[in-house]
């Protein structure tokens, strides 16, 4: 005969609550939405939104406005310098327009403060250019200026200040002032400065042909004037202006017509990301070139990866590498 313990503890029944919320919670997981992943943007996207908004990129050289028009063009990148020395007050000012016959003016007269009383006319290209030889219309696809100390750091002193003006004609006067820019920062003359600018389209009408070497009124003018300098010290300047311009029907140009190749068709996925890179450059005025081409490739990656993250990821990453025009 089995004896049973009547007081022995029976065996608890395991809680329900346990398996419960364990199960809600993968039903949980099974709803939430994840984290989007950012797309991988390609070096090539970049490379070809850099070309068209920063004129110092390597990949600049040959770069072609998208266009919607029949133009075979010849490429050229306008690259010169200009060297300007200190006053007798050890001041001195130069304007650069995105021009591609007349880029720069100089200061006449400059006060002992700084203050620019007057700006020459316009001084022609100090080199013979292909489109002086061969064009007939231009327009200039990016253009900028970028300015070094190059006097010892025993021989350097003064103040610069660098500016952007939507216009810089003959005989104006500019105060040695930041208000006296639309936008403007101002940099010590120490040993090794330096500074850029890149020019800024004012309208629409920059990506338009012309024949006098590109209208005043398409791209703002950058400005640089500077007091405190050692008399004679010399700050020199380097343009760059990347163009495209049809050949002339007659004479030389005429016989250079097999140089002569279409312009890129209108790409509306990489126009869509240069405007906003141009938007978010604004009137950039850096310390270096590299400091620039940093800038420009930071906000391309974002502009570009936002595009990626849209509807048409997969045709717009295709778009910005090719000649299509179909993308929005």
């Amino acid at each position: 005969m089995v004896k049973v313990r009547r007081n022995a503890t029976r065996p608890r029944r395991k809680s329900g609550s346990t398996t419960r919320t364990s199960s809600r919670s993968q039903q949980l997981a099974l709803v939430r939405t994840p984290a989007p992943v950012k797309p991988k943007v390609s070096q090539q996207a970049v490379q070809a939104v850099c070309a068209l908004t920063d004129p110092f990129c390597e990949h600049a050289v040959g770069v072609k406005t998208p266009d919607t028009g029949l133009h075979r063009t010849v490429t050229e990148q306008i690259r010169y310098q200009v060297a300007v020395q200190a006053d007798a007050n050890g001041n001195g000012a130069i304007a650069f327009k995105a021009h591609a016959a007349n880029p720069y003016a100089l200061a006449t007269t400059q006060a002992a403060g700084g203050n620019v009383t007057a700006f020459a006319a316009p001084a022609a290209l100090p080199f013979t250019s292909l489109f002086s030889t061969y064009g007939e219309e231009v327009r200039v696809v990016n253009a900028g200026v970028r300015v070094l100390n190059t006097a010892s750091a025993t021989n350097s002193s003064g103040y610069l200040i660098v500016g952007k003006k939507q216009t810089v004609s003959s005989g104006d006067a500019i105060a040695f002032t930041l208000t006296a820019m639309d936008t403007a920062r101002t940099f010590s003359l120490h040993h090794g400065m330096q500074a850029v600018g890149i020019h800024r389209k004012l309208s629409v009408s920059a990506d338009t042909f012309d024949t006098a070497g590109q209208a005043a009124t398409h791209w703002d003018n950058i400005v640089f004037i500077w007091v405190g300098a050692p008399v004679g010290a010399t700050l020199v300047f380097e343009h760059v202006m990347n163009v495209e311009f049809s050949l002339s029907t007659t004479g030389t140009g005429h016989n250079a017509g097999s140089f002569a190749t279409p312009s890129r068709p209108i790409n509306n996925a990489l126009t869509s990301v240069v405007s906003k890179v141009q938007a978010k450059l604004g009137d950039f005025v850096s310390g270096t070139v590299e400091a620039l081409g940093n800038k420009v490739v930071a906000i391309a990656g974002g502009a570009i990866a936002a595009k990626l993250m849209g509807p048409t990821a997969g045709s717009t990453a295709y778009a910005l590498l090719s000649d299509s025009p179909e993308v929005n």
